[in-house]
């Protein structure tokens, strides 16, 4: 079995199945076999999202944008 890119000793590793087969995750994470094989196959960049506040700023911006209309026009109620 192939060790993944994350985990540097095999004892930091632990076996997870799921539809696709066996994948290793490191014992220490939180997330299963589907996450793990995201991580492996669409590493894109090493670059965090958290690394971005400006962006992060301007996503939670555009989720407000949508709702700002129906609460003029009194269709959906504000939040609190």
């Amino acid at each position: 079995m192939e060790e993944t890119l994350f985990a540097p000793y095999p004892s930091d590793i632990r076996t997870e199945s799921d539809s696709l087969g066996v994948v290793d995750v490191p014992r220490s994470a939180y997330y299963g076999a589907q996450t793990a094989r995201a991580i492996d196959n669409f590493q894109i960049s090493g670059i965090r999202i958290g690394q971005y506040p400006f962006f992060i700023g301007l996503l939670l911006w555009s989720r407000r944008l949508p709702r700002e209309p129906t609460t003029s026009l009194a269709i959906c109620p504000k939040r609190r």
